[in-house]
């Protein structure tokens, strides 16, 4: 079998809502189904990992370790829904699993929504709090003002409610470019997470980490090799084709199509 797992490289792994029985999709997620895992495959997915003897831990451990990451994955929350606390929170505790939670800081006590007393609840329990914007706009089409508040004004508002530093950014639709970048470790961000595929390696630009996004009805046997970093240029290539109309139309137009077409 053909591999193109890279030595030394750390899989840094992406979740959204997790659908859980009886209970709807918050409706901004509308249009966006393949994101939204199964609790049931979420638990068999962590059992997965924790019976191959591997380490979920969270972006702080994963880039601490990246010189030497041996059996460990970055396991990321994009959004901050609930199910952040009520689904994913529990199994990857009874693993003993660390993780990062991206939050959208303008959206907390939102329906369906972490409320900032959840976040408190996640980072109490030992989960580590990120930031995926203030309003989940597409960072690439701001100009510097909305660009502040995106990045800048979306971590400080979240150290005040933790009384702790935020470190970590990730790119909401994987809009990023070397401004984005730039504003991010200006602000003193240690990273910035895109939904570009593949894996990181001690030599990655932590301004630019790589991520494998875990797709709704995903098989174990493939998120088994997504993991090992087997198939990824080819998911690589689809990725890049899949990005042109994101490249044609730009953030302010591909915003506009994709809320047209799913409200």
């Amino acid at each position: 079998m053909s591999t193109d797992t890279q030595s030394g490289a750390a899989p840094f792994l992406t979740y959204h809502e997790i659908d859980l029985p009886g209970r709807d999709l918050s409706k901004e997620f509308k249009g966006h189904l393949p994101y939204a895992v199964r609790e049931h495959e979420l638990r068999s997915q962590i059992a997965l990992l924790h019976d191959a003897g591997w380490s979920g831990v969270s972006v702080t451990g994963a880039l601490c370790a990246k010189a030497n990451p041996g059996r460990s994955v970055a396991i990321t929350f994009d959004d901050g829904s609930e199910t952040d606390l009520r689904a994913a929170a529990p199994l990857l505790q009874e693993a003993g699993f660390g993780a990062t939670f991206y939050v959208i800081a303008g959206w907390l006590d939102r329906p369906t929504y972490l409320s900032v007393r959840q976040i408190r609840e996640l980072h109490a329990a030992g989960f580590e709090i990120a930031c995926h914007s203030m309003n989940h706009r597409y960072l690439t089409g701001l100009s510097d003002r909305e660009l502040e508040v995106e990045i800048v004004h979306s971590k400080a508002l979240l150290e005040e409610m933790l009384g702790q530093p935020i470190h970590h950014l990730s790119c909401p639709g994987g809009f990023w470019d070397r401004r984005v970048a730039r504003c991010a470790k200006q602000s003193g961000y240690r990273s910035v997470a895109t939904s570009r595929i593949g894996r990181n390696t001690q030599d990655s630009d932590p301004y630019r980490l790589s991520r494998i996004c875990v797709f709704r009805g995903m098989r174990l046997d493939r998120f088994k090799s997504a993991c090992e970093g087997n198939g990824l240029f080819v998911k690589q290539a689809r990725e890049q084709i899949s990005a042109i109309p994101k490249m044609l139309l730009g953030p302010g137009l591909y915003t506009r199509l994709h809320a047209a077409l799913h409200t």
